[in-house]
């Protein structure tokens, strides 16, 4: 990560499904690296487009 963010800048914001690999040692060095990164937790907005199913 820390590869691409160099290259292309950070993000301002990450969003996450609350999965346990996502929220690990390595956010607590971005949120160092870069104050003003905003974690988002929670469902997607649009669940059906993860999964395939359509209304």
């Amino acid at each position: 990560l820390l590869e691409i963010f160099l290259t292309f800048g950070a993000p301002s914001i990450l969003q996450s499904d609350n999965g346990r690999e996502f929220l690990n040692v390595i956010i607590a060095e971005l949120k160092t690296c870069w104050p003003e990164l905003k974690l988002v937790t929670g469902r997607p907005r649009h669940p059906q487009s993860q999964d395939g199913q359509w209304d």
